[in-house]
């Protein structure tokens, strides 16, 4: 029987499968799906979004919808590669000596730190996107662009968690290049968190004025 993946699944079989007591789809898959999310509201916003008729800034738009689609486009993979990894988890269960279980959640557990840097840095590919569209999309789309940034929030955050999981369960402390991954997640994530927030206090009505407008409708 061949392997359904994620992109094969409707939303409401696949968040039925996450809500179950199944070991898969988990948290990594959600955290990947969280960022396509976030990347098929950059692309809407850069459709809509109107361009000045200047060759360079055509290009520009081009650039950032074709990125922001790479990024949606890929997201279903990278859920899928985060579930096919913590299967290990499943596999070292089975195993039926104690120290042979042992090593194996071991190693598993470095594999599932290991795709959830991967996933995080995937994600953090879209923070720039997201930065400039804050800076300039007017405020018929701009809740859109805070949206996003609040959902690859999630998605840095949630591959920061699982990598602290994974290394506390695996007895880790030492391996540098994750800890250093978890730092900069944790600094996308501050980054996203204020575009949200700088979003907000656009759309924030002041006291007896109007919400603030930025250059495009």
């Amino acid at each position: 029987m061949e392997r359904r993946t994620t992109a094969d699944e409707g939303i409401g079989a696949w968040l039925e499968a996450l809500a179950s007591t199944g070991p898969n789809p988990g948290g990594g898959a959600a955290a990947a799906l969280m960022a396509g999310v976030a990347a098929a509201l950059a692309e809407m916003v850069v459709a809509y979004r109107k361009t000045p008729d200047a060759p360079e800034a055509e290009r520009r738009e081009r650039a950032l919808a074709a990125f922001a689609a790479a990024v949606r486009e890929a997201a279903p993979d990278m859920a899928d590669r985060d579930t096919e990894v913590a299967s290990g988890f499943a596999e070292a269960e089975s195993r039926s000596e104690p120290e042979e279980r042992a090593a194996a959640k071991r190693e598993a557990s470095m594999a599932a730190a290991g795709s959830s840097a991967a996933l995080g840095r995937f994600a953090t590919t879209l923070v720039p996107v997201l930065r400039e569209l804050a800076e300039d999309t007017g405020r018929l789309m701009l809740a859109d662009v805070g949206i996003a940034a609040a959902a690859l929030s999630a998605a840095t955050r949630a591959a920061a968690l699982n990598i602290c999981a994974d290394l506390a369960r695996a007895e880790e402390s030492g391996r540098a290049d994750l800890i250093a991954a978890v730092d900069e997640l944790d600094a996308a994530t501050r980054e996203l968190d204020a575009v949200a927030e700088r979003v907000r206090s656009q759309l924030t009505p002041a006291s007896g004025g109007t919400p603030g407008a930025t250059a495009r409708p």
